[in-house]
């Protein structure tokens, strides 16, 4: 039996950051999160905000989040700058990955 590293997430990832990138796909979850680091560095976060986003999408939490991905379906956050909030949004790209996570697939 053939199994995934934990640190991979054997399905294409979907990324949006809301108000600031449009909605784009990586077929690997590390290049998922690039994206997504990439993202926050154009909005204007306080440090310390800016610094829990840092840890949250940091290479280093890849295995957590494909394991998200995996139970959940779904990674959810907010950047917030000033008053106004960018929804972060990572999820499974196809409707194999969404039933894996236990999401039903998505009407046709």
């Amino acid at each position: 039996m053939t199994t995934t590293p934990p640190h991979e997430y054997p399905h294409p990832v979907t990324v949006e950051i809301g108000g600031v990138t449009e909605t784009a796909t990586f077929t690997r979850l590390a290049d998922a999160l690039a994206a997504v680091r990439a993202g926050l560095a154009h909005l204007p976060l306080d440090d310390d905000h800016a610094g829990c986003l840092a840890d949250l999408f940091a290479p280093e939490a890849t295995a957590r989040i494909a394991q998200r991905l995996t139970d959940v379906g779904a990674l959810r956050a907010i950047a917030f700058v000033g008053l106004h909030a960018h929804p972060i949004y990572l999820r499974p790209a196809d409707d194999t990955a969404a039933a894996v996570a236990g999401d039903p697939p998505e009407p046709a």
